[in-house]
């Protein structure tokens, strides 16, 4: 619980808004969409758009932040986070891509644009997973 205190703290929503430099941003006391992600061996996630109206405010969606919880994490076992320039029509070239590395996070807009993914399959071993903590503002 304490993790999503922190999570949706007036300190980390002005850090986000330093870093952004989007005014009203808030946190969503619902945790939509929110929540612990678990890829063991073999997952994947197709490439995808979040959706930007919340279904309960049914205000915007702005940012979505990821924090990766994989101590010991290689980066041969693939599960990065693959994120993608183009239009709603169209995915045209892969932008940049960030390996789930231990206490890594990943801010990105949740918009129309912001294709995102893990589309190839994670090659861990049996016993670990990619795991992960997201959230919306």
């Amino acid at each position: 619980r304490y993790m999503w205190k922190v999570l949706q703290s007036e300190a980390l929503i002005m850090l986000l808004h330093n870093i952004t430099g989007i005014d009203g941003l808030e946190n969503d006391p619902h945790l939509h969409g929110a929540g612990l992600h678990y890829h063991p061996a073999g997952s994947r996630l197709e490439m995808h758009l979040d959706y930007s109206i919340h279904p309960i405010t049914k205000k915007e969606r702005r940012v979505n932040l990821i924090v990766y919880m994989n101590k010991g994490w290689k980066e041969e076992w693939g599960g990065h986070l693959s994120l993608w320039e183009g239009t709603l029509e169209r995915m045209e070239k892969e932008a940049t891509r960030i390996v789930p590395r231990f206490n890594t996070a990943a801010l990105f807009r949740t918009s129309d644009i912001s294709w995102h993914g893990m589309p190839d399959p994670v090659a861990c071993p049996p016993h670990e997973a990619r795991k992960s903590v997201a959230i919306y503002y």
